[in-house]
């Protein structure tokens, strides 16, 4: 007796008749897709420019720092705080699209963007890590050497 598929309601006339069992065809799908994510893994990093240094955000800084400057520089309204706070909300929303894309063009920080990050965002936030850590350094350093 043949395999019938249509009789079960599995397929229809267009359906390429599947030698495999259904569930073994449903497994072998399955670990199709698994391969498949397992081969589409990307590493999406975030480079500043700042003066003519550059600094590296992973993916998860990266994100962090977006939803720090989305939370400190606006008020209550979700209007920006200040005219430092506006290129920061800008700059968020880079982040954002960089992130979803995967860009690698570095993002170069105007002052406003300093002092926004330096004031704003980074001033009273302790819980970042090593990364944050190091762009709040240059940021500070930066801020200092060209006296804004």
């Amino acid at each position: 007796m043949r395999f019938d598929p249509c009789r079960y309601g599995e397929a229809d006339a267009t359906d390429e008749f599947d030698p495999l069992p259904r569930g073994v065809a449903i497994a072998r799908d399955i670990r199709l897709r698994v391969a498949r994510a397992r081969l589409t893994v990307r590493i999406v990093q975030i480079e500043f420019l700042i003066g003519e240094q550059r600094y590296v955000l992973g993916e998860n800084d990266a994100r962090w720092l977006e939803e720090r400057i989305r939370t400190t520089c606006v008020d209550e309204s979700h209007r920006p705080i200040d005219a430092d706070a506006l290129p920061c909300l800008q700059l968020a929303d880079l982040l954002s699209d960089d992130l979803e894309s995967g860009a690698t063009v570095p993002i170069e920080l105007n002052p406003s963007h300093v002092r926004g990050l330096t004031e704003h965002v980074l001033a009273g936030s302790p819980e970042y890590d090593h990364e944050i850590q190091a762009l709040n350094v240059a940021l500070l350093r930066y801020r200092a050497e060209n006296d804004f």
